[in-house]
């Protein structure tokens, strides 16, 4: 098992990094092949900064690079929305709209990949058409009469509405606000001071939140539940859900405020990827504590309300549940740092036969697992006997079985085994059989021998626990030191405890009985005859 975790680490950190650098080298391609020529494309020169709008590249890092910190020029970044249809403070606007909208999609200049042909033909429209990102099929940049490529006249339509249905209402007067005071602000660790102290606010905000929140939390849960559950649950529930629950708010709150904060591409993407790495942790253990308690539920509900459950299910219930949880919250996270979760999972599935080779052991044990839930031979609190092991089943786990031996220890038994051998359920007897042999002197006389006997039979007749009607006592055999009597009865009973009981009561009533008829019990003996004329001639 320890090798099967290390090569399947090993095969997905292989796959994400393959992924990694694949995206890695793509960038750097970009940048690589960004020439920076002036004769080949055409530069602007305004607010004492040079731009360019002569290909989809150029017009994207235009909008963006020139709305960032180091290099706020709100003028030249407004340039790539066409002056013909808006006016100048109306592309200004449009520009930080869109630029918080990108922020919100975790769109960057990081994680785009960009054409840098001047004449760029889209091949689904066959027209000078460049759409940013698949996530917004709206916005899209076209390409003028002049060579310039511009957002099209559609595209600025939609930013309003795109921006409405992304932020709240007051988000447009929000966005007049903080252009305005970004001009000319002091700055702080290379930040502008408006923005540092906008920072402390939320994390302020967000630490207060979360106490909040998490009293919030345990008065409801208490509010709705103290009248249905015990206790235990209650406080279950709070201490499963209440951090990871608040995580994943507070993350998904925070991610969504740090656009408004116009911070510089280099820091709000680093803000932004931490605040889907805490979401995407955080989910995965909301997700992988939730089976632990949809399982007590089930047996909590199966033992108030006698729900239809099979209890011995929930251990292999509760571990792929888990499993399924982690694949969710990995697929999630993958998905939310912008990796393609489909080539991921055909990349695994190519791997999967490796794996599979790798983990034989571990599939025959599932295999083994899902035939005893299948067929059910046995059941948790069962008395069985496999592979000369004799005792009771405490637990039926997703690859082993536990069994509680008569010394007390328990032992381990992979489910392939336990499939692939015989089992004696013992515990599926509905009655205890007793055989026995009762040997008697030879001198007995023959009357004795017929009152003992029935005396025998009329014991298994009045005891409560014996069956009387499967019952044999007869004088069957002449042993070499004994008359044997065989003896043989079941008892009412699928209790271990009360089998044992019943053997004793029924055991003294036949020693009683043969001291009531002077029926005396044999034991071996070996009869030595010595020949005396050997003896004299020594």
């Amino acid at each position: 098992m320890k090798n099967f975790s290390i090569l399947f680490v090993f095969i997905l950190s292989s796959l994400v990094g393959f992924s990694q650098k694949e995206e890695s080298d793509k960038a750097d391609k970009i940048l690589e092949s960004f020439p920076n020529d002036h004769d080949f494309y055409r530069f602007h020169s305004k607010d004492g900064v040079e731009y360019s709008l002569s290909s989809p590249y150029h017009a994207f890092h235009t909008h963006l690079n020139f709305l960032d910190e180091g290099d706020f020029h709100p003028d030249v970044a407004a340039e790539a929305f066409n002056p013909a249809f808006w006016s100048i403070e109306r592309r200004k606007e449009l520009a930080t709209e869109l630029k918080l909208i990108y922020r919100s999609k975790g769109i960057y200049p990081y994680n785009v990949d960009l054409s840098l042909q001047k004449d760029y033909l889209d091949k689904n429209t066959n027209t000078h058409r460049f759409t940013i990102s698949k996530d917004l099929q709206d916005i899209y940049l076209v390409r003028s009469p002049s060579g310039k490529w511009h957002y099209s006249r559609f595209s600025t339509g939609q930013i309003s509405i795109i921006f409405n249905n992304t932020y709240p209402s007051y988000s447009q007067k929000f966005v007049k606000f903080i252009t305005k005071i970004k001009v000319g602000n002091q700055m702080l660790f290379g930040i502008r001071l408006w923005q540092v102290i906008g920072l402390i606010i939320v994390g302020l905000l967000l630490v207060l939140a979360y106490w909040l929140s998490k009293l919030l939390l345990s008065v409801v849960l208490k509010r709705i539940l103290s009248d249905k559950h015990e206790e235990y649950f209650l406080w279950k529930v709070i201490n499963a859900y209440e951090t990871p629950l608040m995580l994943t708010i507070l993350s998904a709150t925070y991610y969504w405020i740090i656009p408004f904060l116009l911070l510089n591409n280099s820091l709000s993407y680093f803000l932004s990827m931490s605040s889907k790495v805490v979401f995407g942790l955080s989910l995965m253990v909301l997700l992988y504590r939730t089976p632990e308690l949809f399982v007590y539920q089930l047996t909590f509900k199966r033992n108030k309300n006698h729900f239809n459950f099979n209890e011995q299910l929930s251990p292999i219930l509760k571990s792929s549940l888990r499993i399924l949880a982690l694949i969710i919250g990995i697929g999630i996270g993958l998905k939310l740092l912008g990796y393609n979760v489909k080539n991921l999972v055909a990349g695994i599935s190519v791997g999967g036969l490796v794996i599979a080779f790798a983990a034989q052991d571990t599939v025959k044990n599932f295999i083994g697992s899902i035939m005893l839930f299948t067929d059910q031979p046995f059941k948790v609190g069962d008395y069985i006997s496999v592979d000369n092991l004799d005792g009771i089943v405490e637990e039926i786990g997703f690859r082993t079985t536990k069994i509680r031996t008569f010394e007390d220890s328990v032992v381990v038994i992979p489910n392939s085994m336990v499939s692939d051998n015989k089992v004696n359920n013992k515990g599926k007897r509905n009655f205890r059989r007793y055989m026995t042999t009762i040997s008697i002197t030879y001198n007995t006389p023959r009357e004795k021998i017929e009152n003992f006997v029935n005396g025998i039979r009329d014991i298994v007749k009045n005891h409560p626990l014996t069956r009387e009607d499967h019952y044999h006592v007869h004088l069957y055999e002449f042993a070499a030191s004994s008359l044997d009597i065989y003896f043989y009865t079941f008892f009412k009973t699928n209790d271990r405890a009360v089998e044992l009981q019943s053997r004793e009561e029924v055991m003294l009533a036949v020693i009683k009985l043969s001291e009531d008829l002077g029926v005396e019990f044999a034991f071996p003996t070996q009869t030595l005859y010595l020949n005396k004329d050997s003896e004299n001639e020594e």
